[in-house]
This record gives structure tokens, C-alpha cells and sequence, in this order.
């Protein structure tokens, strides 16, 4: 009887500790995605600005990155279409600001 009631007690302690884990991993489930779809592919953090090239389409860097790029290439890093460094063409940033997003 005494060993049932402890075992009932413990059970009790735990339930909550395993219901917030399960929590945890269904939250990083969603997050560690997002993260590595919209991580720049120059600093590898979630793209603050983030910036499309206009020649591939693809989601591609920070804007912070962008220009510093520019001082060596003028190329976009991953479909190595053509930028231009004085019009600062070829590449736009996007509207959505990912600051916001808790947990990125």
C-alpha cells in the first residue's frame, strides 16, 4: 500500500516534468526548420533582413551580408547570378522582418 502511494506521488512529479519536455521537442520540431530555411547562407544566422536575388529567386543572406559580399563579389553566393555594386541591383529585401519571431 505504502509502495503504491509513493509510486503514485512519484508519478505525479514526473507527469509535469515529461508533458514540458514533450512541449520542448514539439517547439524545436517547428523552430530548427524555420531556422535553417531562413538562416543566411553567408553568416548562417536567421536572416534579420532578409534579401531575395531578383535573378534566382532564392532567399538568400541578410542584407548586412549582402553588402559586405559586395566588396568581393558581385555575384549572388548561392545561384551566382549578376549583382551590381554601384546600382545595388540584383537583389532586394524582403518585407517580412524575422526580429519578432520568439525562439529564431
Amino acid at each position: 500500500m505504502v509502495a503504491r502511494c509513493l509510486a503514485k506521488e512519484k508519478r505525479k512529479v514526473e507527469e509535469p516534468v515529461l508533458q514540458q519536455k514533450v512541449i520542448q521537442d514539439a517547439v524545436e520540431a517547428v523552430q530548427s526548420p524555420l531556422r535553417e530555411t531562413l538562416s543566411c547562407s553567408i553568416c548562417h544566422q536567421v536572416s534579420r533582413e532578409p534579401t531575395i536575388c531578383t535573378g534566382c529567386g532564392q532567399l538568400v543572406v541578410c542584407y548586412v551580408c549582402v553588402l559586405s559580399s559586395l566588396e568581393h563579389s558581385e555575384s549572388c553566393p548561392l545561384g551566382r547570378c549578376q549583382w551590381n555594386r554601384e546600382e545595388l541591383s540584383g537583389f532586394v529585401k524582403s518585407r517580412p522582418n524575422f526580429d519578432n519571431i520568439p525562439g529564431l
